[in-house]
């Protein structure tokens, strides 16, 4: 079996549950089926606006599908090629400023980094790619769209600010990565609601690359 993850952002409104070969999709998931298909499978319109990534590590194939506002209907999936850099956030794939500030950053990681022996530059992928707190002023409270856009566009990390839903910012930031030799790691960054202090894990993984 293949190797797959697929990451899903939806917006917070009901929608039914998607099923994949029987096993119910949330964020992460294993699937027995070329990517593509399996986006174009997907009725759009069935669902409220999405962004989808989905990566087979063993086929080496990147497979990006938006439905925009949950209208779409033509099944439009764009297939990524291997060895650029790619974000998304609220927008379609690399757009928001936040976004391409990010791919700026982190293609300069990757240019100065060495990855030889499992190496990683996992702090500036904390600190200066998930960690950048924008330029534009930090809201005292979000009370209105206009307040979200205008200061949340611009910063990948979010202090924590008020609203009218409670406290709102970031809580977990999380680093995947995969070497070819199928030596995987993964390191996450989260805060504890209570002590409101940041806690790190990390967890390391073997991932058969191969069928």
């Amino acid at each position: 079996m293949a190797l797959h993850l697929a990451a899903w952002l939806s917006l917070p409104q009901p929608q039914p549950p998607l099923a994949v070969d029987g096993a119910s999709f949330g964020g992460f998931n294993m699937v027995t089926v070329d990517i593509v298909a399996w986006q174009m499978a997907i009725d759009g319109a069935s669902f409220g606006g999405f962004n989808m990534v989905a990566i087979d590590l063993v086929a080496r194939q990147m497979a990006y599908r938006s439905n925009g506002a949950g209208g779409c209907t033509d099944n439009a999936v764009q297939e990524l090629e291997s060895g650029g850099v790619h974000g998304v956030s609220n927008d379609t794939l690399n757009q928001w400023p936040k976004v391409e500030a990010g791919i700026k950053v982190m293609e300069d990681i990757i240019a100065n980094a060495d990855f030889s022996d499992h190496q990683l530059p996992w702090e500036p992928l904390f600190e200066s790619l998930l960690g950048d707190q924008g330029s534009k002023e930090h809201p005292a409270t979000i009370d209105s769209f206009d307040d979200h856009t205008s200061y949340f566009a611009s910063t990948r990390f979010v202090k924590p600010v008020e609203s009218k839903d409670g406290l709102y910012g970031t809580r977990s930031q999380i680093v995947l990565a995969v070497w070819r030799d199928g030596y995987g790691e993964l390191r996450e960054r989260s805060l504890d609601n209570k002590a409101m202090t940041w806690q790190s894990s990390q967890h390391k993984m073997s991932v058969k690359l191969s069928e």
